[in-house]
């Protein structure tokens, strides 16, 4: 497994494609840009298309060929946070689960939001498979307060989650300082994704590492984020930088 290591700085561009056909478009500009993982975002997948476990074997077996010693995540966002479709609970844990039995993705993406039973299920898998797990929560509308994203934080651990991952707008500098303030006092030995969506978040993109993260989510084909850089804008600036 190819691990996202704490306070390293790591390259990941989404795969949103709605077929195999723009995934492989997508893969070979992530290829590239040379970026570090890939995330398949399943739930934009053949939307509305309910296809076999071993048609979803296949599938992420045919990406992780393509992409060979790239990072793999594996998510299937529900739609309270942003995924697209209507999919159900079960569409979702079977796809996930298929994803954990194939040992060919290096990380399965949940939010923290789904309920207890379908964490037991996710985690039931984890134990027979290789994949680490992702545990995320996002917010589209503001930052939270630091209290709360402590509460998150600490919720993320007790889920036993490997990568703990909180995106949240951030629309000023006030929210900007409160989101660094809060992950950089959390402590944990853990990874951490720590994503301010918006402008004045532009920051935990170009250098995620000193701020508590690890992971920079940027813009492939086409930008699936608020704020979402290229990975070569991103490495202009952290040279600039000297990072």
């Amino acid at each position: 497994m190819k691990k996202i290591k704490k306070d390293t700085y790591l390259s990941c561009i989404p795969l949103t494609g709605i077929s195999m056909v723009e995934i492989e478009s997508e893969i070979a500009e992530g290829m590239r840009q040379q970026c570090d993982y890939f995330e398949w975002r399943r739930d934009y997948f053949g939307i509305g298309d309910i296809i076999s476990e071993s048609q979803e074997l296949e599938n992420i077996m045919a990406i992780r060929q393509k992409i060979g010693e790239t990072g793999l995540i594996y998510t299937f966002r529900g739609k309270i946070e942003g995924g697209a479709g209507n999919w159900s609970d079960a569409d979702r844990l079977r796809g996930i689960k298929a994803a954990i039995c194939s040992n060919s993705v290096d990380y399965v993406d949940v939010e923290l939001v789904n309920s207890d039973s379908f964490h037991q299920e996710i985690m039931n898998a984890l134990k027979a498979g290789q994949s680490g797990k992702i545990l995320s929560s996002h917010n589209f509308n503001q930052t939270p307060e630091a209290q709360e994203i402590t509460e998150i934080f600490s919720k993320m651990t007790e889920k036993q989650a490997d990568v703990l991952k909180l995106a949240v707008k951030t629309e000023t500098s006030l929210e900007l300082q409160r989101l660094i303030k809060a992950s950089l006092d959390f402590q944990t030995d853990r990874a951490m994704i720590v994503i301010g969506m918006g402008s004045a978040g532009a920051v935990t993109r170009i250098a995620p590492e000193i701020l508590g993260g690890s992971l920079s989510f940027a813009a492939g084909v086409k930008k699936t984020a608020p704020g979402q850089l290229e990975i070569a804008e991103i490495s202009k600036l952290r040279d600039l930088l000297g990072l």
